[in-house]
């Protein structure tokens, strides 16, 4: 094969996250990408600030699986698996995706994607689990919220309330 392409996806769930910050991710990936032998053209370099388990509403994201159908990329690149934490069923889709379209999902921390049959149970079970948990904690702080005003008669957000005199 002649000039291999590679996209990179970078994902954080909220804006200001620095841990996995969206550049940090990119650097770490592009350096394994371009050791692999790939070239990453810029406008392939996904930076996402995306919190909903939905993906496939994202733009960024339809863009990817745009580019993996057309084939215009042999490569995909992600710090960690769970950058594409989706509705279990479209992570599925978009490993199958991949797979008939001979674009490598390339993991460059953690676990690889597994490719064999058995993987895609592995992937839903490990899918369906970080959907659960998300769904956990955003029902946590929704409750959180409703104690904070019944139990502690507080407003239901930290911020002071703003009281208007009409006099």
């Amino acid at each position: 094969m002649g000039n291999k392409i590679a996209a990179v996806w970078a994902r954080v769930s909220s804006v200001g996250q620095q841990e996995l910050s969206p550049d940090g991710q990119v650097e770490r990936v592009k350096k394994r990408l371009i050791d692999q032998g790939f070239t990453i053209p810029h406008e392939y370099i996904f930076k996402v600030v995306w919190t909903s388990l939905d993906l496939e509403s994202c733009p960024e994201f339809r863009t990817l699986k745009q580019l993996i159908r057309t084939q215009k990329i042999n490569a995909v690149g992600f710090l960690d698996r769970d950058r594409i934490e989706a509705v279990s069923l479209q992570r599925l889709l978009f490993l199958s995706e991949c797979k008939d379209n001979h674009v490598e999902p390339i993991v460059c921390q953690g676990a690889p994607f597994i490719s064999e049959p058995e993987g895609q149970l592995v992937e839903l079970a490990l899918a369906l689990g970080k959907e659960r948990s998300v769904l956990r904690a955003q029902s946590g702080a929704k409750q959180g919220l409703e104690d904070r005003v019944k139990k502690k008669g507080l407003p239901s957000t930290m911020k002071s309330p703003v009281w208007i005199r009409l006099d």
